[in-house]
């Protein structure tokens, strides 16, 4: 994971027992499922900074068929419920 605010995060989750005690307690409102890493608040899948991919979900949560449009506030909602 090149992104430096996950990538931490992401090592510390894939070997706890490497961790540091502070460590573990910083990370411990992420998961890692399946290799994908995930704020347990409402298990929304952590996005690196990454402008391309973030770009192309809120594309996808503004033009989708069935998002159907919406306004920056409604597409901003539309997406923190499933992505941090």
């Amino acid at each position: 994971m090149k992104d430096t605010y996950f990538n931490d995060i992401f090592n510390v989750l894939s070997k706890p027992e490497d961790a540091t005690e502070k460590q573990r307690v910083k990370v411990k409102q992420f998961e890692l499922i399946e290799q994908r890493l995930y704020l347990r608040e409402g298990q929304r899948l952590c996005i690196p900074k990454d402008k391309t991919l973030r770009t192309t979900i809120l594309r996808e949560a503004h033009d989708g068929q069935i998002a159907g449009h919406f306004g920056v506030d409604k597409t901003y909602e539309n997406v923190v419920k499933d992505f941090y």
